[in-house]
């Protein structure tokens, strides 16, 4: 007997639950993907699904999927969803001889008849990043290489059909990014990513965590050739950095970001500063996108920003001030 974990318990697990294992065990370079056997029994005892819930701190249902509907059964920890009939090839990963859970590729497409689309884009990003969420811990994420990349999703799309989910996911794969270093990180570059009549600001989609190549005079400042900026329009030379605390940094940390921007001045790019009093709220939020986007060279649109307010409203309620377990309550 087997247990098959799809949709949003496996969205759970990818984001949050995977935290259990060694932080490289399922990166894209280690992971092994395997068929769902075609015939299997599943297992149903309640007290196995409370193990698993308490070990990788799924929520309970657990989402299980059946082969027929002669499998169906009822019961507290567990709740059915039907195999479709078409189910791609190689689109699990094996947590043990018992345990599959749905890849990150094939989830995408699950959890799409769920969650509205800027969460998506926002899932996305934290699928293909380089840290997993550990809401119990002090420390609320963990390094880890990415689990999967913008790449692998759209070429699994593009090999898939028929599976409920999959027109919204390729729209939001469009929008993700690879290499997220935090979920703030993930938040602003599905914002700035999403197009003004999907609820987001309408920027180019910017590279993450990348590494800046100094002039010759700035890298003497900093004492290196290069620095690693959070988000990056290499394009129009502006660089967004992320600092949550940037009130109550030490003397040594001011002074140093202080040469770490005068050093991308001179080399040409334009530092922009998003803290977390700018994200605190949807008037600060459409104010500093709003600054970026001047910064960015884009027009401002007055009216066209005014006729999709009340989109942008709820996909910046569904990024920033939602958590995505809100999304997957049964």
């Amino acid at each position: 007997m087997i247990i098959p974990i799809v949709g949003a318990s496996a969205l759970e697990f990818w984001l949050s639950g995977v935290s259990a294992f060694p932080p490289n065990q399922f990166s894209v370079q280690n992971r092994k993907l395997v068929s769902l056997p075609e015939e299997y029994f599943v297992d149903y005892q309640e007290e196995n699904y409370r193990a698993i819930s308490s070990q990788y701190g799924l929520s309970l249902p657990i989402q299980i999927m059946v082969n027929k509907d002669a499998d169906r059964k009822s019961g507290n920890c567990f709740h059915i969803r039907m195999r479709p009939k078409k189910l791609p090839d190689k689109s699990f990963v094996r947590l043990n001889k018992d345990i599959y859970i749905s890849s990150p590729e094939l989830c995408f497409i699950q959890v799409a008849k769920v969650l509205p689309l800027p969460k998506l884009v926002e899932a996305a990003n934290d699928f293909c990043a380089m840290y997993s969420l550990n809401p119990n811990a002090a420390l609320q994420q963990i390094a880890r290489d990415p689990i999967v990349s913008t790449q692998n999703i759209l070429s699994f799309l593009e090999q898939t059909k028929g599976l409920a989910g999959i027109k919204k996911a390729r729209q939001a794969i469009a929008y993700a990014v690879d290499a997220s270093f935090s979920p703030k990180e993930s938040e602003l570059a599905a914002l700035a990513s999403i197009r003004l009549s999907q609820g987001g600001y309408g920027m180019p989609k910017p590279g993450l965590n990348r590494d800046i190549l100094l002039s010759e005079d700035a890298a003497k400042i900093l004492g290196r050739n290069t620095c690693c900026c959070d988000l990056v329009w290499e394009k129009q030379r502006v660089i967004v950095e992320y600092d949550s605390n940037l009130t109550h940094l030490s003397v040594n940390q001011h002074a140093y970001d202080k040469r770490k921007t005068n050093a991308l001045n001179m080399s040409g790019y334009k530092v922009f500063y998003v803290t977390a009093e700018n994200m605190s709220s949807f008037k600060s939020i459409e104010a500093t996108f709003s600054n970026l986007r001047k910064m960015l060279g884009l027009r401002p649109m007055k009216s066209t920003m005014e006729k999709y307010e009340s989109i942008r409203r709820e996909a910046v309620h569904a990024i920033v001030f939602t958590p995505w377990r809100e999304y997957i309550k049964e």
